[in-house]
């Protein structure tokens, strides 16, 4: 069985590559992937196996549906089961075009976002890429909950819900022991170029808190954050490390103190899941997709979007003993252990692909 992933882009946080390809290959050495992505890899320092092959189009709609359709016939002719798993909105007419030229092939859509987040022209083709493959996956409850009352939606036997997992091996394999050695409490967060993660926020909150906090800010800005931390009053205390692959974020969240997420939506959060999985207290705005990981992890609250209440629970958190950050960080672990490995989500989609 061979499955084909389409992607958008090849970067290092991308996460057809790092939870779903690169995992399903280095934890069982019979599956074998083959990551296609539409953009130009962005990275160079992929997991290396021959079990992975990567293949990039140049932005080209053409050569994405070639270089599918290329694949298809090449493991067609071994005699081998193909599963066409997408990963992004946009491909829709490539995904029309495909089942009309190789009908017998199963395609599988996992959606990463809640419905109400995406843009107009991504949620007509989020709708059709739904009709057309054979089975939809829900990245968790919120996502699943957010098409519950939209109309003309696939049969409920074509949708299912996969929660999303963190590598916990890979974690501990590539998390520092190193230590905060800067004399400053540190703060780290995740960025996208959209507004989504809610920067401006956290800049606003950082700044009202005192001079002995220090925030570092993993992933890109878009134009108005990057000038936001320009011009604010506290911008030598804010670092900005831009994209930085996996590992890297893992020894960033271990040498932090306190991971802050004020996202103002999400599908079900990788980064909340790694950073609990690397022993850092988090803390969390106050929206459905953290909330459906409160569910399962009684240890964690979230914080409404007030400054005063942030800063309060920021300074409330740093001024813990020892010994009780470790009580809240163990819970946080063991909940991620307990609910949300990629061991158990892989072993979903595995029983999902021998199906179809």
């Amino acid at each position: 069985m061979i499955i084909i992933r389409v992607t958008n882009d090849l970067s290092s946080t991308n996460t057809a590559y790092n939870q779903f390809a690169r995992f399903r290959v280095s934890s069982n050495d019979e599956n074998i992937e083959e990551l296609i992505s539409f953009e130009k890899i962005s990275f160079q320092s992929f997991f290396e196996s021959g079990s992975l092959q990567l293949y990039e189009c140049d932005s080209s709609y053409v050569k994405l549906l070639k270089q599918i359709g290329n694949r298809i016939k090449y493991h067609k002719s071994k005699n081998r089961k193909v599963i066409v798993h997408h990963h992004y909105p946009k491909f829709a007419i490539i995904l029309l075009l495909l089942k009309w030229i190789y009908g017998d092939v199963k395609h599988i859509y996992t959606i990463h976002n809640t419905y109400s987040n995406y843009r107009f022209i991504h949620k007509v083709l989020t709708r059709i890429n739904m009709l057309l493959v054979d089975k939809v996956v829900y990245c968790g409850k919120a996502s699943s909950k957010s098409f519950k009352n939209l109309r003309f939606l696939p049969k409920s036997n074509k949708q299912m819900t996969i929660t999303n997992g963190v590598d916990i091996k890979r974690v501990d394999n590539t998390t520092s022991n190193k230590k905060n050695k800067t004399g400053k409490i540190t703060l780290v967060t995740i960025a996208k170029v959209t507004n989504q993660k809610n920067i401006q926020f956290l800049i606003e909150v950082f700044e009202n808190l005192p001079a002995e906090y220090q925030l570092e800010i993993l992933g890109p800005l878009n134009d108005e954050d990057k000038n936001r931390i320009k011009n604010s009053q506290c911008t030598d205390r804010i670092f900005t490390r831009g994209r930085v692959e996996r590992e890297e974020v893992y020894r960033k969240f271990k040498s932090s103190d306190i991971f802050l997420s004020a996202a103002l939506w999400e599908g079900l959060p990788i980064a909340v899941l790694e950073a609990m999985a690397c022993r850092i207290p988090v803390i969390l705005s106050e929206i459905e997709s953290h909330d459906e990981i409160k569910e399962k992890i009684s240890s964690l609250k979230t914080t409404p979007f007030e400054i005063t209440n942030w800063v309060n629970e920021i300074e409330k958190l740093s001024k813990l003993e020892e010994t009780e950050k470790k009580a809240i960080v163990e819970r946080n672990r063991k909940g991620v252990e307990n609910n949300y490995s990629l061991s158990s989500m892989h072993a979903k989609y595995t029983e999902l692909y021998k199906s179809i």
